[in-house]
């Protein structure tokens, strides 16, 4: 069944496909676990001693948390800000000058802390593949794990003291309850520029096309200010032609599943997997490749955060089905040679099918970043259902 179900999708798959609206979710939709550029970490002391603060992968609690703020920011419409405790709000509001409802997520990830006693606060530098701007308001709330059921979140002090650079404070205190432990960091942040905050309405909602080759688009047709006021049209997600590279690489996909016999999961790096398994709760293996969409974005600013697009399908999704999706973009030195290997880097995504069948997919800022240069797969991975 996984086999034919997953050779149908590749050679039809985008008979008809359109999408029908973009939004900038206000919080992060997949964790950005392992994603920082670097992290360094040095005690305040006489001989600013380094520190060993890493960054680390996902794990079943990141995942889970990182789940549930997304749910409670774009599922039900809070502020980010509204997810934590009440003290920490509290906290968060004596910080900053601003209203903290304005603020948004755009980072979330899993750090450890090694052991060892501090005698003085720690300065922590991170450097991330976002534009953040020297000035631009931040907060990092860090999260204190020790009690997985009851996790303790703390807001910090932090700047940006160059482009995409973080520096944030975590005094002795608070170090010597979090050393030798795993802790999250989130952090919150303002949009620049002349958005503001940001609600993307459409004025249409297309219709399934006939054939990938109608130049399908999936885009942001109005962008509105929180006052209302429209903004420039400037960010827009478009489905584009397969390119060679693609091609090779659903190719491969195919004989993996198809020839040798493998679950289609496999074929994403072991890492991703466990990001799957974690967003699903299941071993995936009984997941197929339904659908795929080769995409590009224009014009996308770095900081405005993750976004969600919603596409329909041909393929008739059912509101509650199981479903989740892999974004792939070529690696650095990728190739259309004769590698048996994927081509490419991905980064699992989540998403929702509504009740018409529309599926809400969760686009990572830093892929949208490098899809204004490289054309994405997106891969719809599903339970197939009992048609299927």
């Amino acid at each position: 069944m996984m086999k034919r179900v997953l050779g149908m999708a590749l050679a039809l798959t985008m008979l008809a496909a359109s999408a029908s609206a973009a939004v900038f979710t206000d919080a992060p939709g997949t964790p950005t676990q392992d994603r920082a550029v670097s992290l360094t970490a040095v005690w305040q002391d006489e001989q600013q001693t380094a520190y060993d603060l890493k960054d680390m992968p996902a794990d079943q609690l990141t995942m889970n948390t990182a789940t549930d703020v997304y749910d409670f920011v774009y599922e039900q419409g809070n502020r980010p800000v509204r997810w934590y405790p009440e003290d920490t709000q509290k906290a968060i509001e004596a910080m900053v000058s601003v209203n903290p409802d304005v603020l948004y997520m755009t980072e979330f990830m899993r750090l450890h802390a090694a052991g060892a006693e501090a005698t003085s606060e720690l300065d922590a530098t991170m450097t991330l593949k976002i534009d953040y701007q020297p000035g631009q308001l931040t907060v990092v709330v860090l999260g204190d794990t020790s009690d997985p059921e009851n996790i303790v979140w703390t807001p910090v002090e932090s700047q940006v003291t160059e482009t995409g650079v973080v520096t944030f404070q975590i005094p002795a205190e608070l170090m010597n309850q979090l050393q030798g432990e795993d802790l999250l960091f989130s952090q919150l942040t303002v949009r620049q520029g002349s958005h503001g905050t940001t609600t993307v309405v459409t004025t249409e909602v297309p219709s399934v096309l006939p054939s990938k080759q109608a130049e399908d688009t999936t885009r942001i047709v109005d962008t509105t200010g929180e006052d209302g006021t429209a903004k420039p049209h400037d960010f827009e997600l478009e489905i584009v032609p397969e390119t060679s590279l693609i091609q090779r690489e659903l190719e491969l996909l195919g004989q993996y599943v198809t020839e040798q016999q493998q679950p289609a999961l496999s074929w994403l790096p072991e890492e991703d997997q466990n990001r799957v398994r974690y967003l699903l709760g299941t071993d995936g293996n009984d997941l197929i490749v339904s659908d795929y969409v080769p995409l590009i974005s224009k014009d996308f600013r770095p900081t405005d955060g993750d976004a969600v697009g919603s596409l329909s399908f041909a393929t008739p999704y059912q509101e509650g089905q199981t479903i989740v999706t892999a974004l792939g973009l070529p690696k650095e030195d990728s190739s259309t040679s004769d590698s048996s290997e994927s081509q490419m880097d991905w980064i699992v995504q989540p998403a929702t099918v509504r009740a018409n069948g529309v599926v809400d997919v969760v686009f990572d800022q830093l892929a949208l970043i490098d899809m204004d240069t490289e054309t994405g797969l997106l891969l719809m991975l599903s339970v197939p259902t009992a048609e299927e």
